[in-house]
């Protein structure tokens, strides 16, 4: 048996004995570990995301980046604005 790098989207479990699908509102570009979506106006709506998408215009992200909300009444976005 070999050791294996973990896919993008992915990361190795905590005992390294597998891999899991990064939760919501994370990322992994490497296969090592999950990164949160913290830049301005980005989420992620799936697990096992390889990138975190941009909110369009009218949207932001949630509190949690894991969906995005439509902007409140008086307010707006040209896109991937928190």
């Amino acid at each position: 048996s070999s050791c294996k790098v973990s896919p993008p989207g992915f990361k190795p479990t905590s005992d390294n004995t597998g891999i899991e699908a990064c939760p919501l509102g994370t990322f992994s570009d490497d296969g090592v570990s999950c990164k949160e979506c913290t830049g301005e106006g980005t989420y992620s709506d799936t697990t096992g995301a390889t990138y975190c998408k941009s909110a369009p215009a009218g949207f932001k992200p949630s509190a949690n980046r894991t969906t995005i909300e439509l902007c409140p009444k008086n307010y707006f976005s040209i896109g991937a604005n928190d």
